[in-house]
């Protein structure tokens, strides 16, 4: 997902509220498990992104910029 969304390490640990991006790194590695609450923030964070490029998208769609 982080990859989908053009982030960094760097950027999710800050999204999510850790230090540094060795916890992000050792989650994608599946060396540690991410904390419930902080996936959640990343869902969430997720989600809105999502919902902003999907609004995006129809309105250029509406505009007829893209068929």
């Amino acid at each position: 997902m982080r990859a989908q969304l053009g982030l960094t390490q760097q950027q999710v640990a800050d999204i999510v509220g850790v230090a540094g991006n060795r916890q992000v790194r050792r989650c994608e590695n599946g060396e540690q498990d991410m904390p419930s609450e902080k996936w959640q923030i990343f869902l969430d964070f997720y989600q809105k992104k999502s919902q902003i490029v999907m609004a995006e998208t129809l309105k250029l769609q509406k505009t007829n910029i893209i068929v």
